[in-house]
């Protein structure tokens, strides 16, 4: 294990509540960090801040947020689609391109090596 810093920005800005998750090539368990109002973490694999497995990491990072439901439309319209429950269920959306949610489209890596290790993720649309 080594310790990873990660910064991360968006369009030149620090991403603030960004889920960054490092997958290790060869299968190892996945670090993962949560971003300050910095863009900063560091990575945990089991315990708080211990960082990650040495090698070559894969790099996803996540922002979303869910507002409370899909707007409805009126029950006299032709567009009207009842919901199947008591209320519609929540609306997620991406603050961020969502290639950069999976490892094979990301295109984000790292290489971890002993010591430690600052990364610096710039994401662009």
């Amino acid at each position: 294990m080594a310790a990873v810093e990660v910064s991360v920005t968006y369009m030149g800005k620090p991403l603030e509540a960004a889920v960054v998750t490092f997958t290790n090539s060869d299968g190892r368990p996945d670090s993962f960090g949560i971003t300050d109002e910095q863009g900063k973490t560091q990575l945990t694999t089991y315990e708080s801040g211990e960082g990650a497995t040495l090698g070559k990491h894969s790099i996803t990072v996540v922002k979303q947020e869910i507002s409370d439901s899909k707007a409805q439309a009126p029950q006299d319209s032709p567009d009207y689609t009842p919901s199947p429950g008591a209320s519609p269920p929540p609306v997620i959306i991406d603050l961020v391109p969502k290639k950069f949610a999976k490892p094979d489209s990301s295109g984000l890596t790292a290489q971890i090596v002993d010591g430690t290790n600052q990364v610096a993720v710039d994401l662009v649309d």
